[in-house]
């Protein structure tokens, strides 16, 4: 999977989010080397993804979790909205070649490109839940 760097930036300050990694198999997370990576087996340790190195590395959960930001896809953000009663629309349209997405939910609108999705829902889901603003670089309580 392809994670946006605006992303990966928005997703490993989002603490609260951070907070609700269950280390499951198929979860991927940011490596410190610039990688995605998934679990692919789950017991007491992680084997990376994308490594075709030698002999593979492991890590135990404990250092893992520390120093990896958990990276939700879609589906894992569309649940945790879904857990608290909140549902969301996503409108795709196509004007001129140029798709655009726009998610709302409760008068809340956030617009942006396709390839912006996990940021809109995760800005959507940090103001609806934590009350919390993107302002470019870190997550902002909203007053």
């Amino acid at each position: 999977m392809k994670f946006t760097n605006e992303y990966i930036e928005m997703v490993s300050k989002a603490e609260e989010i951070q907070g609700l990694c269950q280390h499951k198999e198929g979860d991927y997370f940011y490596g410190l080397d610039g990688l995605e990576w998934k679990i692919k087996k789950m017991n007491y340790w992680i084997i990376p993804d994308k490594h075709t190195v030698g002999s593979e590395t492991f890590y135990d959960l404990v250092t893992w979790s520390k120093q990896f930001p958990w990276l939700p896809t879609l589906e894992n953000l569309l649940g945790m909205l879904n857990k608290t009663g909140h549902h969301i629309h996503i409108y795709y349209s196509d004007n001129k070649g140029i798709c655009k997405v726009s998610i709302s939910s409760f008068g809340y609108i956030f617009d942006g490109g396709i390839d912006k999705v996990l940021e809109l829902v995760l800005q959507l889901i940090m103001k609806l839940l934590y009350n919390k603003s993107w302002n470019g670089k870190e997550w902002e309580e909203i007053k």
